[in-house]
C-alpha cells in the first residue's frame, strides 16, 4: 500500500509539474540565435579569396501577436550580402531566417552589420554584427 501511495503522489506531482508553463507575452518579441556573425573567425579561420560561404541567421517570435519586419538592411562592406527574409511576417513561435553570403576579394577582415527594424516591444530596432576574414588560398589567391 505505501508504495501505490507514493507512486500515486509522484504521478500527481509530475502533472502539476508539467501544466505550468509561462504563458508568451501579447505583443511580438524579437528574438535571435546570436548576436553576431564571424563566418568562421570564432574558430580561427578564414575564406579563401575569390569564393563565397554562406551564414543564417534565425529570427523567432516569441509573442502572440505577430512580429512584423518593417526593414532588413545590411552597411558595410560590400563582400557581404543580404538576401531578404523569408518571411516579413512572422507569426507566434514561428521562426525567419535570414541568408548571408561573403566573398572576400582581398586578405583582410571585413565588417559589416545588420539591421533590423520591426513592431518588436523588446527589441524594435535590432543590431548583429557580421565579420569575415579573406584568406589567400593555397594556389596564391
Amino acid at each position: 500500500m505505501p508504495l501505490r501511495t507514493v507512486l500515486g503522489f509522484t504521478i500527481f506531482l509530475a502533472l502539476v509539474a508539467c501544466g505550468n508553463t509561462p504563458s508568451l507575452p501579447q505583443k511580438p518579441q524579437l528574438i535571435t540565435d546570436r548576436d553576431s556573425l564571424g563566418f568562421g573567425q570564432e574558430f580561427g579561420s578564414g575564406t579563401y579569396i575569390g569564393t563565397s560561404t554562406q551564414n543564417s541567421l534565425m529570427i523567432e517570435n516569441q509573442g502572440l501577436d505577430p512580429l512584423v519586419l518593417n526593414q532588413v538592411t545590411i552597411a558595410g562592406d560590400s563582400a557581404f550580402v543580404l538576401d531578404p527574409a523569408s518571411s516579413t511576417t512572422i507569426k507566434a513561435k514561428a521562426r525567419a531566417f535570414l541568408r548571408i553570403t561573403f566573398t572576400p576579394t582581398q586578405a583582410k577582415v571585413y565588417t559589416a552589420t545588420i539591421t533590423i527594424d520591426s513592431n518588436a516591444e523588446n527589441t524594435p530596432h535590432k543590431t548583429v554584427d557580421v565579420t569575415g576574414k579573406g584568406i589567400v588560398g593555397g594556389d596564391g589567391g
